[in-house]
């Protein structure tokens, strides 16, 4: 069985999934382990087949097909599934890329190509003046990222306190711009 994923996301997705409207498309153009994806069909928000997914982890795009296997999963670059979805009012996107980009929970052989600051930063640009709705997932203590957010967008905290990480309940920092 696959890794269950990413503590702060698999831990909070459910909070994510119940802030967000029903919708025609939902897309996450960093999927890893698609935890929101998860919820918004598990909870009938999106229908599966309508799921977009993407990632240039091997290992991810087994993994979501493996989870959602009628969802339209790609091994892409991000902003390729971005341009493909900016534009249409029915699709939410949901921008959670790698927060730890020389630490990778899935392989040894796997790195990120760009740093955390620029994958939010190319993100944003893509996304300005867009159609759909947006979400963008950062972790409450990552300093940069949630620079790079708050400048741009109202950001909020979202606690799990049922699960812990370490510890602590889980939590994650969240702009919702739907």
């Amino acid at each position: 069985m696959p890794l269950k994923g990413y503590p702060g996301l698999a831990n909070t997705a459910i909070l994510i999934a119940e802030r967000l409207p029903k919708c025609e498309f939902f897309v996450e153009p960093f999927a890893g382990h698609c935890s929101v994806a998860r919820e918004m069909v598990r909870s009938g928000k999106v229908d599966e087949k309508n799921v977009y997914l993407s990632d240039l982890n091997p290992n991810a795009i087994s993994f979501c097909k493996y989870e959602l296997p009628q969802a339209n999963v790609y091994e892409a670059n991000f902003e390729d599934l971005i341009h493909r979805f900016k534009n249409i009012r029915g699709a939410i996107i949901l921008i959670d890329p790698p927060w730890y980009p020389h630490k990778d929970t899935y392989s040894l052989t796997y790195s990120s190509t760009m740093s955390v600051l620029n994958y939010y930063s190319t993100s944003i640009q893509i996304l300005q003046d867009c159609k759909c709705r947006k979400v963008f997932v950062t972790q409450t203590r990552e300093l940069f990222s949630k620079k790079i957010l708050s400048k741009n967008f109202e950001t909020e905290v979202l606690t799990n306190h049922k699960r812990k990480i370490f510890g602590r309940a889980a939590t994650v920092r969240v702009a919702f711009i739907l």
